[in-house]
């Protein structure tokens, strides 16, 4: 969540001459639709489930890549393990504070955020790392 995976995920890819992909561009191209679009006409159980059948085929194929994830991926289903078995992952193990400020940028574009109040927000974040954590350490190395 707003840990800088894209920017990050590219600068790697670029410095391991390896082909960089974001799962959610992957599932808005599946879908033919934003993900604001998806979690307001499907709901994010639906979101969800085309979220791991992308990343699912995506894994299977096998080559040499870096992909960079939403930050509910590695929490929903077996992804994780799917991850740890497709490749090296890595935890971005970015602050509070710097993913608030972030966050409170990006707020509009994101659904689960779109219209919460800067305390709201606060609290959003800390309650969804704090769930996220124990997935976010199954990865095998933490930055």
């Amino acid at each position: 969540m707003a840990s800088g995976k894209t920017t990050f995920g590219r600068e790697l890819a670029e410095e391991k001459g390896m082909s960089f992909r974001d799962l959610d561009s992957l599932v808005e191209e599946r879908a033919g639709c934003c993900i604001p679009d998806i979690f307001a006409r499907e709901g994010e159980g639906y979101f969800r489930e085309l979220e791991r059948d992308v990343l699912r085929e995506f894994c299977a194929r096998g080559d040499d890549f870096v992909l960079a994830t939403g930050g509910g991926t590695p929490c929903f289903f077996d992804n994780m393990e799917r991850m740890n078995a497709a490749g090296h992952t890595l935890f971005l193990d970015t602050s509070l504070p710097v993913i608030i400020g972030r966050l409170r940028e990006q707020r509009a574009t994101r659904p689960l955020l779109a219209g919460l109040s800067d305390e709201e927000l606060e609290s959003h974040v800390k309650k969804h790392l704090d769930s996220r954590l124990p997935f976010y350490l199954m990865a095998k190395e933490r930055l």
